[in-house]
């Protein structure tokens, strides 16, 4: 899904794209292949904007440091994972990974 909002002075926008990756990708080499690719698309068509601001939102399903989707895009210089420049700032991010309702992570 794609969206976007104005910004400054309404000439120009920031785009928001949201993706929810392939159910497996992190237990099965095929799917995370597919995956890979699906988001590697998502980064080419993202990259169109550049003069203006995107946030890719997204549960890959997979760790992203295994995704070699975003790792390559991220390498480049012209993507960063907030998530992980958070920890920098000796921020922590919410899990995205907790079963909420017993406050326990799926994968243990």
């Amino acid at each position: 899904m794609h969206a976007s909002v104005p910004i400054a002075q309404g000439d120009r926008r920031c785009h928001i794209i949201a993706y929810y990756g392939i159910s497996g990708s992190s237990s099965n080499e095929s799917l995370l292949s597919q995956n890979n690719d699906i988001v590697g698309e998502i980064f080419c068509y993202a990259s169109q904007y550049d003069s203006e601001p995107v946030l890719l939102c997204s549960d890959l399903n997979v760790d992203p440091a295994k995704s070699s989707a975003v790792v390559q895009a991220v390498s480049t210089g012209g993507w960063a994972d907030l998530a992980i420049e958070s920890l920098l700032d000796d921020r922590v991010p919410s899990s995205t990974f907790c079963n909420h309702a017993g406050g326990k992570p799926w994968a243990e």
